[in-house]
């Protein structure tokens, strides 16, 4: 292989595995150190029209419907090319762990139509739960911002937080700490 193959390959695996940054879509009162320690309660409206209310407690999230099962929040925007690369990874997970593992993707852009959404789904054939409304921003902002994406933060069957991810992550970490926070049943 040239210098130059070798040179663009470190790269094209570098912006894949970084994750991206801050720009059109997030807010910028989302991008934030500070934790908003008074919103607690969160309706998180999903593209199948139901919603999914999601309490804040100290020790992580509970997930009204979701109990019993470990759950993953996906931070992403439909733009990120990160995003994108680890849909199928997700899709697969949920497949292989239905009745145990939930994830819910939420989106991080406020320009995009409900259709232009579904499509999305559709062409990535999204298998998950995906959140598209206001309070996407809010719960960002209650769990001490998102700085970057894809941003992914992992909960036990309790609801307690687990572990999280900054940036593109392989299938096969996720899938271990899915077993892992499943023991703790």
């Amino acid at each position: 292989m040239t210098k130059t193959l070798l040179s663009s390959l470190a790269l094209v695996t570098l912006l894949v595995l970084a994750g991206c940054d801050d720009k059109e879509g997030i807010k910028s009162e989302v991008i934030s150190q500070k934790r908003d320690t008074e919103a607690t309660k969160f309706s998180l409206e999903l593209t199948d029209g139901h919603k999914l209310k999601v309490d804040r407690h100290e020790k992580g999230l509970h997930f009204e419907g979701e109990k019993g099962k470990v759950v993953l929040l996906n931070f992403f925007a439909t733009w990120c090319p990160p995003c994108k690369a680890e849909i199928p990874h997700l899709v697969n997970l949920k497949s292989n762990y239905k009745d145990q593992f939930e994830v819910v993707g939420v989106l991080m852009e406020d320009s995009k139509t409900k259709g232009e959404i579904q499509k999305f789904i559709d062409t990535f054939d999204i298998n998950f739960k995906i959140a598209i409304s206001n309070e996407n921003q809010k719960l960002a902002k209650a769990l001490g911002g998102v700085k970057s994406i894809p941003f992914m933060i992992l909960y036990d069957p309790q609801g307690n937080y687990f572990t999280h991810y900054v940036g593109a992550v392989p299938e096969e970490m996720i899938e271990f700490d899915i077993k892992r926070a499943m023991e703790k049943q």
